[in-house]
C-alpha cells in the first residue's frame, strides 16, 4: 500500500466496526440463504480450513446475530471467518467496507484482467512514444 496523504478535512474513522457491521447486516439480507444455512456453511468451511475442531460448531447462527448488531460492538467478526462469510455468502461488501478508509477497493477476476489490459496498454503506448522519439532523433 503506498503512503497515503489524507487532507486537512478528509479524515475518515480507520474504525470499521459499525461500517462492517452494517454490510454483514445487507449482505444477510439480500442472501438468498438462511442465517442457519450460512452458519452451517461457515463452520463446515472452518473446520475444513483447519479453523475448528472436528464435531463442533464454531458459528452459530446467535453468533452471526451478535456479529451484525450494532449495539454489540464488542463483538466482532473474526478476520477468518470474514472472508468464510464473503466466500460463502458470494460477497465483497464486507470487505470492501473495511478498505473504504484506505481509499481501496477489492477487485473480482475479470476486474483484474482489466486493470491487467489497461497496464498492459499504457506499456505499449510508453514503448510506441520512446519508439517514435528515437526515430525522430535518428532523421536529424
Amino acid at each position: 500500500m503506498s503512503t497515503h496523504q489524507f487532507g486537512l478535512w478528509h479524515n475518515p474513522s480507520l474504525d470499521v466496526t459499525l461500517r462492517v457491521k452494517a454490510a454483514l447486516r445487507e449482505v444477510l439480507s439480500e442472501c438468498p440463504k438462511s442465517r442457519e444455512a450460512i452458519a452451517e456453511l461457515m463452520s463446515a468451511a472452518a473446520r475444513k480450513e483447519g479453523l475448528a475442531e472436528e464435531g463442533r460448531t464454531p458459528v452459530s447462527p446467535d453468533m452471526l446475530d451478535k456479529w451484525v448488531s450494532s449495539s454489540a460492538t464488542a463483538h466482532r467478526m473474526p478476520y477468518h471467518y470474514l472472508t468464510i462469510f464473503c466466500f460463502v455468502t458470494d460477497s465483497l461488501l464486507p470487505i470492501q467496507a473495511m478498505l473504504a478508509p484506505l481509499c481501496a477497493r477489492a477487485v473480482t477476476g475479470e476486474d483484474m484482467d482489466l486493470l491487467e489490459l489497461a497496464r498492459i496498454k499504457a506499456q505499449k503506448d510508453e514503448l510506441a512514444r520512446q519508439e517514435r522519439a528515437i526515430k525522430q532523433r535518428r532523421k536529424k
